[in-house]
């Protein structure tokens, strides 16, 4: 059966009369062999789906909202276009049987699998069938696109964490596709660019093809019968180490001064976009000295952490945590400098702590993001917090200041951090933030900052 949502749209089964003309004459021809990947967790389906591309710069004609699409993973083939573009289903059927053998299809959908760290896999071969419409990217070409499906049913419980993407680094969002899409996070959006109404999740839409699968009740029922089942922790690490939060002082102040630079420096707005581009700058780098990427940032702050389990121990990680964060001072000392006549502007709070805590997508398929959980989490950004009562520091001289809770004392060497150069004016201090009350020793950096960056 044949549909159309507009005359630019057409979906054809590949079991429909071989002379079925097509609504329009493509430019371009494509099979995409599609890895459909169903995932069952807590009485729920969802299926992996990843940013297919994100939107091209520089087109003529370009979707008003400049997002990229979700799709499944997937292989695309060209297939040659000879003489002329077939006009009907039968002759666009002879150039792709041509042009993308059944072997290969089975076969790289395989190495994508593989590439996708999933093994001893087992395939379902579902229906496929064609789209005519107005290409995604690029909404003044009409092309055709042959969709080929593989849903994937079993995999090695070895693999089940390169399912669950815990910390995000495969791209994967869970779409619920097992209740009905008004019920889901699901809504729809008029696209002028393709003259058709969109499926959009997580406010990015939906791949046409993928849009007909989750709402076809056949395939969704298929799909919902092959789910693999995930477990609530297979999405997140429980892990035991080191956990940290900084912040900057006066980050705002400094903004602010920023934007009354205009002028001879050029607009006030750009440079204070400069100054926190740079801010942001410094604190990446900072946790890419750490060599972690358990971390969450906000704003002029972070909070990261690193497991024992990466660690060469806590002695030698506490090392490094102070000197990469005074290796960042040195720089955030001279951003401030920079927009305020030599004087310092920006101060700092280093908050370090030590427990057992969860990263990855906590709130299971619901996750949008890789976060922290756990209590030892709370505490250290209570511990930063209740540092800014500490800072005894003029207003014209903010200081860099720091504190070892009691609980990472205890797993250093007595005494440890009173000797070391980069710290000095360490004492026992109690700290309050909201209902959190925590011991530790608090301490100032030595103000050995360079003159540049």
């Amino acid at each position: 059966m044949t549909e159309r949502a507009t005359e630019l749209f057409q979906r054809l089964h590949l079991d429909e009369a071989g002379a079925t003309p097509l609504v329009g004459t493509p430019s371009q021809i494509w099979v995409i062999s599609t890895l459909e990947i169903p995932l069952r967790s807590d009485n729920d389906v969802y299926l992996a789906v990843q940013l297919s591309s994100y939107a091209l710069k520089n087109q003529p004609l370009a979707p008003s909202h400049q997002e990229g699409y979700w799709a499944p993973p997937f292989v695309a083939y060209p297939v040659p276009i000879s003489y002329s573009a077939p006009t009907k289903l039968n002759s666009l059927k002879k150039l792709v049987a041509k042009a993308v053998p059944r072997a290969t299809l089975k076969r790289d959908i395989e190495q994508l699998a593989y590439r996708l760290g999933l093994r001893d896999i087992t395939l379902v071969k579902q229906p496929a069938f064609v789209e005519i419409k107005m290409s995604p990217r690029s909404p003044g070409i009409i092309k055709s696109y042959i969709v080929e499906r593989f849903t994937l049913s079993d995999v090695s419980e070895e693999c089940l964490n390169n399912l669950s993407d815990s910390e995000g680094l495969f791209g994967y969002s869970y779409l619920p596709i097992d209740r009905d899409i008004e019920k889901s996070d699901v809504t729809e959006i008029f696209s002028v660019s393709h003259q058709r109404t969109e499926m959009w999740h997580l406010g990015k839409p939906i791949q046409s093809n993928l849009e007909h699968v989750i709402t076809d009740e056949r395939s969704r029922k298929q799909l919902v019968s092959n789910a693999i089942t995930l477990q609530f922790d297979d999405f997140l690490h429980r892990e035991t180490g080191i956990i940290l939060s900084c912040d900057l002082a006066r980050s705002a102040t400094a903004v602010r001064r920023a934007h009354s630079l205009g002028g001879y420096f050029g607009d006030g707005t750009e440079v204070a976009w400069d100054v926190m581009r740079r801010i942001t700058l410094v604190l990446h780098q900072f946790v890419a000295r750490l060599g972690t990427t358990q971390v969450q940032f906000a704003g002029d702050g972070l909070v990261a952490a690193i497991p024992d389990r990466k660690s060469d121990g806590k002695v030698d990680q506490v090392a490094l945590i102070l000197l990469a964060w005074q290796e960042a001072l040195n720089k955030i000392e001279q951003i401030g400098r920079d927009i305020s006549e030599g004087v310092n502007l920006l101060g700092s709070r280093l908050a370090v702590h030590y427990g057992t805590y969860a990263f990855g997508r906590t709130a299971g398929p619901h996750s949008v993001a890789a976060t922290f959980d756990g209590e030892v989490v709370t505490e250290v950004v209570r511990y930063e917090q209740g540092l800014r009562d500490c800072d005894e520091g003029s207003e014209e001289e903010p200081r860099h200041i720091g504190l070892f809770s009691d609980t990472l004392n205890a797993e250093l060497p007595e005494n440890w951090l009173s000797t070391q150069q980069s710290v000095m004016n360490s004492r026992v201090i109690s700290v309050r933030s909201k209902e959190f009350e925590g011991g530790g020793v608090f301490f100032q950096f030595q103000p050995v900052w360079e003159s540049s960056v």
